[in-house]
Formats: structure tokens, C-alpha cells, sequence
């Protein structure tokens, strides 16, 4: 019994602890003190409820409007993945944050990668460079060349592009893919 009331103790006071410096966090961003928000890596992912923070902070989403960082477009709930770096305000119930807004920063980014598409699979939503597979997500970030607007469609073997990754649970997720302009076979012709 002590053990579980300990863990118990350890969890609030990680759910406290997250919630307080949630502002500080998030800086510009932060919502000025009306409300309870936070910010951080999604660690689950189960129906309506999302927990951050390694599982310290659990958020009912069922009632959230949620919407990608870059653009405001409108999200569902399953385009909140795991290891997706999200901005949560709401209401506190108990030791639940209680969503009524989820903005999607996208996964964090650990690395970039820049070469020719080697393989695209847009049914599986993924894409190779160098030999190695890259997921693509709803948050997933399409720069184009000269500011021309880019999409997933835009991804064909024998492009290059600049992609910058994160690892999660050992598999690389594009956070941004800038197009280099032209393609492998177009520069070797030239």
C-alpha cells in the first residue's frame, strides 16, 4: 500500500510540476494565464486520452478542437501520434488535463538527410533516401524550391530533397522535406 501511495504522490507532483512551468515553456506561446496548458513529446496514445511527459500527464482529448502548427488546418485525434511535440490547453479535472485546444508541433527533429528519393510507397506513407525508410505524417512539414507550394504527391523517385528526421522507436519521421530542385537523372544529363 505505501509503495502505490507513493507513486501516486510522485505522479501529482510531476503532473503539478509539468503544469507549472508548461508557460515558461512554451514562451510566446504560452496562453497568459488562462488556463492550465502544457507542452511536450506524446508518450501514448489510447482512444481519447493522450499522455505526455513519459506518461506524467494525461489528457482527455475527447472535446478538442486540434489543429497543425504551421497552417491551422484542422487535425482528428489520430493525427496526434507518438512522439509528436504538442501544445495542450483545457481545464483540470482531478489529475486530468481536459483538452479544448491541441495545436501539433510535429515530431522533434534529430537529424537531416539529403538525397535522391529512392523508393516511394504513398500508400504506407513512406519514402527512402540512401537506403533508408522515412515516414511520412500529417504534420510533416513540404518546403518547395523557390517558394513554390510542395505536397506528399511531390515526393517521385529520383528527386532530391533535404529531409530532416526525428527517431522514434527506431524509425526516422520527416518533420520537414525541402525539394532541392530537379532530380538525379536531370543533373547527371546535364
Amino acid at each position: 500500500m505505501k509503495k502505490s501511495a507513493t507513486y501516486t504522490g510522485i505522479a501529482a507532483a510531476g503532473l503539478a510540476l509539468a503544469l507549472l512551468a508548461a508557460p515558461a515553456l512554451a514562451g510566446e506561446n504560452s496562453n497568459d494565464g488562462n488556463g492550465p496548458s502544457v507542452q511536450g513529446v506524446v508518450s501514448d496514445v489510447a482512444g481519447t486520452t493522450i499522455k505526455l511527459l513519459s506518461g506524467l500527464v494525461t489528457v482527455d482529448a475527447g472535446a478538442a478542437a486540434i489543429v497543425a502548427e504551421n497552417d491551422n488546418l484542422p487535425l482528428a485525434l489520430t493525427d496526434v501520434k507518438v512522439g509528436s511535440v504538442v501544445r495542450i490547453e483545457g481545464t483540470m479535472a482531478g489529475q486530468v488535463l481536459h483538452a479544448t485546444a491541441i495545436q501539433v508541433h510535429g515530431p522533434k527533429h534529430d537529424g537531416t538527410i539529403q538525397g535522391p528519393i529512392g523508393a516511394v510507397d504513398g500508400a504506407g506513407g513512406h519514402f527512402s533516401v540512401l537506403g533508408l525508410s522515412i515516414a511520412v505524417t500529417p504534420t510533416t512539414v513540404f518546403a518547395g524550391n523557390n517558394g513554390v507550394a510542395t505536397t506528399a504527391a511531390d515526393l517521385t523517385v529520383g528527386k532530391v530533397v533535404d529531409v530532416e528526421v526525428a527517431v522514434f522507436q527506431g524509425s526516422l519521421i520527416a518533420t520537414r522535406i525541402s525539394f532541392e530542385g530537379g532530380d538525379v537523372q536531370s543533373e547527371h544529363n546535364n
